[in-house]
């Protein structure tokens, strides 16, 4: 199992500002139902500008388990210890 570098919405935080999507390099990111959403989780990148840019704080990262796949961003073999975003 692969684990990635991902973002983790608090939903119920989200003001639907889109200030993480309008940040978010790789445009992962989109609005559902005025919450924040991946659209593609493969393609983020890891950089954590979506956590920087939130107003609110409803946005953090983890190691997440990904499928195989050509993922880009910070990947690892197994899931390394929970760190502190930055």
């Amino acid at each position: 199992m692969k684990y990635k570098w991902l973002p983790v919405f608090d939903v119920h935080n989200c003001s639907g500002c889109r200030a993480c999507v309008s940040y978010c390099a790789s445009g992962s990111l989109t609005i559902v139902d005025e919450r924040v959403t991946f659209k593609n989780p493969e393609g983020c990148l890891s950089d954590e500008w979506c956590v920087r840019e939130c107003p609110v704080g409803g946005i953090h990262m983890e190691w997440l388990p990904v499928p195989d796949s050509t993922c880009v961003g910070k990947v690892a073999d197994r899931a390394p210890k929970m760190q502190a975003a930055v």
